[in-house]
């Protein structure tokens, strides 16, 4: 069998086993179609990374195009998504920021905090949005192709259209290109969630990962986590590291040599320090210097570099650093980028199909692993509701013995106290009415007393008022005495509730610590039990009463006629039903809104909502035996789909490695 049937073969049975795959629900609908389309392309894409600064896309405008396509002037609120695919036609089609994506930016930079990155550029790009809002209103949700010479409007940090621009792809006549295609990621600490995501599904899409690190600073807290949190999770087949800006060390280190080793020996020391898990995901991964700004140096003519004075200062710096910088042939050759480009190209030519193979495999063996363990976390779980389930019933009916207990207990003992307290009211009761009733009698029997002297040489007419006078200053005294009876009776029953208030709450936390049931509702419901046993006193009021004088004659009106008449009516103003009607109407609120209601509403506001609570517990508990029944009936079955699974997994890791030995 020729190389290139036995390629083919591979390529069919890679696409069979992902179409199986398929089939058997381990991968979806589109990674089987990306995988089936990325085999018979034979096609792998390179996904670069690196922090902003570190140089990404002067290093994608040396490698690929040879002059500046991508902007290098951009920031973390500006950094777009690249699409980089092969075409004949070059262009650039940017797609803007929908409806849903501006709502998630504006979202994010309402939140207080400003110390994270993606909510300062949330503000940043809300702000830009705001202030450009007519422009952009008729941009927004669309696509929109341009030239690559105009592409800086929509990339570069000042561009009119960055704040709305989510991705770029552009479409470049490269035979770099024509095996690949090339993601440049903006970074994890995007604004725009949607957009993040669309770099970490990327990222694990990629065959070959190309991490850009600054000589600078190589591998510092940033690097590491990109490379161990975000790299290592996706999972990537091939992993190149380039150590770009190496000229900026060469002041201080020396020659090329010595930058390699110091860079290598940070680079290993930074591994070595924090874990050696870093070691297992950068294994078999060879790194490289490279100046990229140095590479496109080489490709761009003097003038391009010479008007623009950030151009200039960094050729005249390198020339000054480098002497042998003569011609764009040195730059080139002291930029490194050749054997950038080789390693780059060896993946392609060599690598490619063991690369394709490889990360095939690995994302269906993965998927097959991730549905493996799905079924023994269930039968995991299954297992301990089951342990659960018989644990929960046996805690529910202890719970609701409990309550039942305090409740009765609880109860007799209110009942207790309301006897103590009917008792003591009854008492104060027959004291009370004793005392009105005495100072009835008292008054009743001193209104002669009352009744003014007066010679018949008077007028009647001024008698008559000097006795009415009298008899209402007398009256509400009489009234007054009564109130205040009434006043003291009242404190006396509200320091008799107070006290009975507090015997019994002290009575409820001693069965309070009994019981196990002690959620924070049973903690709330406890306080409005004590809350309402309180007592509020019960304002009392006597209708104003007055001595009715029409009755007496005007002229010739004798003392003993008034004093008669007097008694008459006073007897009428003063009896039982009058004078102890407010009593009465005290008595009546007490035993009714207070003693009547009490057991009422322990009951209501204390008990009931538990035993709610219980209940509701109690149906839960049916409904999941209900459920351990139907665990159970499919138990089996899912024990012999775990099986089944175990031995697919076990042939497609068999059949990987044979595939792996025939490349």
């Amino acid at each position: 069998m020729s190389l290139a049937d036995r390629l083919e073969h591979i390529k069919r049975r890679l696409i069979h086993i992902a179409e199986s795959s398929y089939k058997e629900k381990w991968i979806s609908e589109e990674e089987y179609n990306n995988i089936r389309i990325k085999v018979d392309n034979e096609k792998i894409t390179i996904g670069v990374v690196g922090q902003i600064k570190s140089g990404k896309s002067t290093f994608l405008n040396a490698l690929i195009f040879g002059s500046e396509v991508l902007s290098t002037d951009v920031n973390p609120e500006t950094a777009t998504l690249t699409y980089i695919q092969y075409s004949n036609n070059p262009e650039a089609i940017v797609t803007f920021y929908n409806h849903e994506d501006i709502e998630e930016i504006k979202k994010f930079s309402k939140q207080s905090t400003i110390d994270f990155p993606e909510v300062s550029a949330a503000k940043k790009l809300m702000q830009a949005y705001q202030a450009n809002k007519g422009e952009y209103e008729n941009l927004i949700g669309s696509q929109k192709a341009v030239s690559l010479q105009k592409l800086k409007e929509y990339t570069s940090k000042n561009g009119k259209f960055i704040h709305l621009t989510k991705s770029v792809t552009l479409k470049f006549d490269s035979e770099k290109l024509r095996d690949v295609n090339i993601v440049d990621t903006p970074g994890f600490n995007d604004p725009v969630i949607s957009r993040e995501l669309i770099t970490q599904s990327f990222l694990a899409n990629s065959d070959v990962v190309i991490i850009l690190l600054s000589a600078l600073r190589p591998l510092d807290k940033t690097d590491r986590e990109l490379i161990f949190d975000k790299i290592k999770s996706a999972g990537t087949g091939k992993v190149v590291i380039i150590i770009n800006k190496y000229d900026e060390l060469l002041d201080d280190v020396g020659t090329e040599e010595k930058v390699y080793t110091y860079v290598k020996k940070t680079f290993e020391d930074a591994l070595l320090k924090d874990s050696l898990a870093y070691q297992e995901v950068l294994k078999d991964t060879k790194i490289l210097l490279c100046s990229s700004i140095m590479a496109l140096f080489g490709q761009l003519d003097k003038d391009t570099i010479f008007s623009d004075e950030d151009k200039k200062f960094h050729y005249d710096r390198l020339k000054d650093t480098i002497p042998k910088l003569e011609t764009q042939q040195d730059f080139i050759q002291f930029s490194k980028i050749k054997a950038v480009e080789q390693t780059i190209s060896n993946i392609i030519k060599e690598e490619r199909f063991n690369i394709l193979v490889h990360k095939t495999m690995s994302t269906i063996l993965e998927k097959v692993a991730q549905k493996e363990n799905f079924y023994k976390q269930e039968l995991y779980e299954t297992e301990l509701e089951e342990k659960n389930l018989e644990k929960g019933k046996i805690e529910i009916e202890n719970e609701l013995e409990e309550l039942h207990v305090f409740e009765e207990r609880i109860g007799n003992k209110i009942k207790e106290r309301v006897l103590f307290v009917d008792k003591y009211i009854s008492q104060e009761n027959l004291s009370i009415k004793n005392k009105i009733l005495n100072l009835r009698d008292w008054f009743l029997g001193n209104i002669d007393e009352i009744i003014p002297q007066e010679e018949m040489l008077k007028l009647s007419r001024n008698y008559l008022t000097s006795c009415k006078l009298s008899i209402q200053v007398s009256l509400r005294k009489f009234y007054g005495e009564i109130r205040e009876v009434m006043k003291d009776f009242q404190n006396n029953l509200h320091n008799k509730f107070e006290s009975e208030v507090i015997h019994l709450e002290k009575n409820i936390d001693e069965e309070f610590k009994k019981i196990q049931y002690k959620s924070s509702e049973f903690f709330d419901l406890k306080k409005e039990l004590i809350r309402v046993l309180k007592f509020f006193p019960y304002k009392t009021t006597h209708s104003n009463l007055e001595f009715d004088f029409t009755t007496f004659l005007i002229w010739g009106v004798k003392r003993n006629k008034i004093v008669e008449e007097a008694t008459s009516q006073m007897e009428l103003l003063t009896e039982d039903s009058k004078i102890l009607a407010p009593f009465i109407e005290l008595e009546k609120y007490i035993n009714d809104e207070h003693l009547g209601k009490l057991e009422e509403r322990f009951k209501k506001i204390l008990v009931q909502p538990i035993q709610n609570s219980l209940e509701n517990a109690r149906t839960n508990l049916h409904r999941k035996h209900a459920r351990r029944e139907e665990i159970l009936a499919n138990r089996e079955k899912t024990k012999k789909y775990l099986e089944v699974i175990q031995v697919k997994h076990q042939k497609l890791t068999k059949e990987f490695m044979e595939l792996s030995d025939t490349l």
